[in-house]
């Protein structure tokens, strides 16, 4: 009986060791996560950026492409 209890002492022991280590290691990876979230917010706020950007970079394009394709209408008489 003696024994039983002293294993069972050695494995709380290790538990607890165990635990403080885990502490340690939860503590380094919610640091970790917090840094990546934002970072997170960064690119995507980049990427509403780059997209917008984007858009309004295609308006004259499309402008000039309607545009031609009106000239060529009234000249050739057909549409395209």
């Amino acid at each position: 009986m003696d024994r039983r209890l002293a294993e069972i002492g050695e494995r709380q022991g290790e538990l607890r060791v165990r635990i403080a280590r885990a502490d340690v290691l939860e503590a380094t990876l919610l640091s970790i996560l917090g840094l990546v979230n934002d970072w997170l917010k960064f690119a995507e706020t980049k990427n509403g950026g780059v997209v917008g950007q984007a858009g309004a970079a295609n308006v004259p394009l499309v402008r000039f492409l309607s545009d031609t394709a009106e000239r060529d209408t009234m000249t050739t008489g057909e549409r395209t």
